[in-house]
């Protein structure tokens, strides 16, 4: 339980929780646009079938925590503003946070902010408004807003080489069973502290870590005395907060039925032929290699798993949920 791995998006609840914080110390509001905080994203067009438009109204911070923002990762089915973006390279490993708002603030969004909902970069433009807003890096201010006060001592965004012994190889799969090295740790970028700290996909962790993670969440906000998030902000983690209109969450052409999103969370409003096993309540997320968790309040559950995997499979958690479940006697 003390290996570190890559936890790629599950960075993403870390840095809206971030967010939150500074939402609860009266320094950011939910409904601020982005653009207040990063004037250069003010004025973005979105991209249409018959050309760029004026959308109706900005991408708010509660947007980017929901991924209503308009932004993507250049796969969201919009031809054009797909291609500008990658051809953008908006990610560059070797910018920084603030190069890559820079550039996508030139370029056009994929859907009216508040309208649909997409996964995309949205977690890393807010990591930058977690920078501006308190003035400090954004590793730094996980470090002394989350990571030291939780007791997360082996979660950042490097290895440094006195742990890279527990530093795990993430390997590629063929669907098969046969694993091909991809990134050694000795040879690993993770080995030096990246110039772009991703607030969706940077950071590395432990199975014992992110579980403090979601123990303070689910404890509401607390944990060990130490108190990190409101009840408040707690509650908008772990509750739907994705409009009718816009419906379930989507990938391509899958739809997730019966799964919503919260400020940071992946939520189960309703039972579907999708992850079938899930309870009501659950909420969650993974990695791209491979890594899951998911809480189910109802239960007392909280349930990490650890994995280095790529491309992103579900085998793992789909494998153990339905055991998991049904060990829970139920009182």
């Amino acid at each position: 339980d003390d290996a570190i791995v890559r936890i790629y998006s599950m960075t993403k609840a870390i840095t809206t929780a971030a967010a939150l914080k500074l939402c609860d110390e009266g320094k950011l509001g939910l409904d601020d646009p982005v653009s207040k905080h990063l004037p250069e994203m003010k004025g973005g067009s979105v991209q249409g079938k018959d050309g760029p438009f004026i959308p109706e109204q900005e991408m708010t911070i509660r947007d980017l925590m929901q991924h209503t923002a308009g932004l993507s990762y250049g796969a969201s089915g919009n031809e054009v503003a797909d291609t500008l973006f990658r051809d953008a390279n908006a990610l560059d490993p070797n910018s920084t946070l603030a190069d890559m708002t820079g550039k996508l603030g030139q370029l056009p969004l994929s859907f009216e902010p508040g309208k649909d909902w997409r996964y995309g970069v949205s977690s890393d433009v807010l990591g930058r408004v977690v920078e501006v807003v308190s003035g400090q890096p954004l590793d730094e201010y996980f470090q002394q807003h989350i990571f030291a006060p939780l007791d997360m001592k082996d979660t950042g965004f490097f290895v440094p080489d006195d742990k890279l012994e527990r530093f795990a190889v993430n390997y590629t799969s063929d669907g098969k069973g046969k694993l091909t090295p991809l990134d050694a740790p000795a040879t690993s970028a993770y080995r030096k502290s990246p110039a772009l700290l991703s607030g969706g996909g940077g950071l590395v962790s432990t199975a014992r870590d992110y579980m403090r993670f979601l123990m303070m969440i689910a404890q509401g906000g607390e944990l060990d005395r130490m108190r990190i998030l409101s009840d408040k902000s707690v509650g908008l983690m772990t509750s739907n907060q994705l409009p009718e209109s816009v419906g379930w969450i989507k990938f391509g052409t899958e739809v997730r039925e019966g799964v919503g999103f919260s400020l940071g969370f992946s939520v189960r409003v309703k039972s579907s032929t999708w992850d079938p096993q899930s309870r009501i309540g659950e909420y969650g997320w993974g990695g791209a290699a491979s890594t899951h968790y998911w809480t189910s309040p109802k239960d007392e559950l909280i349930v990490v798993t650890m994995e280095q995997t790529m491309p992103y499979s579900f085998l793992t958690e789909f494998a153990v949920k339905g055991l998991i479940y049904d060990s829970v006697i139920d009182e």
